[in-house]
């Protein structure tokens, strides 16, 4: 699956898309499929 991870601190260019493992949900989990989200990128 893919995932944005924060490789660092600092700005959007911190921001990496990387394919890392399914994880299995354990006793009393459900995984949930997303097909769709959103980044919101704010300077406080």
């Amino acid at each position: 699956m893919k995932a944005w991870r924060v490789e660092r601190t600092g700005g959007i260019e911190s921001l990496s898309l990387c394919e890392v493992a399914t994880p299995a949900p354990g006793p009393g989990e459900v995984l949930v499929e997303v097909h769709a989200c959103g980044l919101i990128f704010r300077i406080c």
